[in-house]
């Protein structure tokens, strides 16, 4: 009888996948209402945090500008002390030579740096929308005006015209310091202008068609 009973509980019971499948079930039915509960927290958590990172780097970015030309203009402090001294002369002209160096770079720089801080600035909005479909309240949408005004001349156009001008100083000291006054200061006056031209005429142009493409690929988006 007992064999009987046996056979009998064997048959009644569930099998053991049917056994573990009624867990799982049971499972998802006991955590499904907690995850539908949480489903917004998690959605939208970790995309808050990863957009603030995203725009961290931005800043990050648009910093690099401002550091270079914090440790620029204490170079060129250095350079200039350089030349008021009584050094040799190869040491002066090196010097006046490097902070020319220095200076050309940092005109260059202003523009290779305000092109990928748009793009990447862009970039994180539309992450931010159609990824992770933050709220205007956690953009920066309104930032994006600022790239549609034409505002004449900005900082970075004014660094721009500091980098050049003192490159020009610098190439006229050091033809003063070889006893060549005149011919320093043509060279500096042509340097500064030849710059300033290569800027309006084609880093501007180019840049404002970079920023059109960017802001129209952000619009159709």
């Amino acid at each position: 009888m007992d064999g009987a009973t046996n056979m009998k509980s064997d048959e009644s019971a569930p099998s053991e996948p049917a056994r573990s499948k009624s867990d799982r079930e049971g499972t998802t039915a006991t955590f499904g209402a907690g995850q539908r509960g949480n489903v917004a927290y998690e959605q939208r958590r970790p995309a808050e945090i990863v957009y603030d990172q995203y725009w961290n780097h931005v800043r990050h970015v648009e910093e690099e500008m401002w550091a270079y030309t914090r440790i620029w203009a204490l170079i060129i402090t250095a350079v200039f002390t350089v030349l008021g001294s009584s050094i040799p002369l190869e040491a002066k002209l090196g010097a006046a030579f490097f902070g020319v160096v220095m200076s050309i770079l940092g005109f260059f720089i202003v523009y290779l740096l305000r092109v990928p801080f748009l793009d990447f600035f862009l970039t994180t909005e539309l992450i931010a929308k159609h990824d992770f479909e933050l709220s205007a309240s956690r953009r920066r949408t309104d930032d994006i005006t600022d790239f549609r005004i034409d505002k004449g001349v900005d900082i970075p156009d004014v660094l721009v015209i500091v980098y050049a001008t003192v490159t020009g100083v610098l190439i006229a000291s050091g033809g003063v310091l070889v006893d060549q006054t005149l011919l320093g200061l043509g060279a500096g006056t042509v340097a500064t202008v030849s710059l300033l031209i290569v800027y309006r005429r084609h880093i501007v142009p180019k840049y404002k068609e970079t920023v059109s493409d960017l802001l129209k690929s952000f619009d159709e988006a």
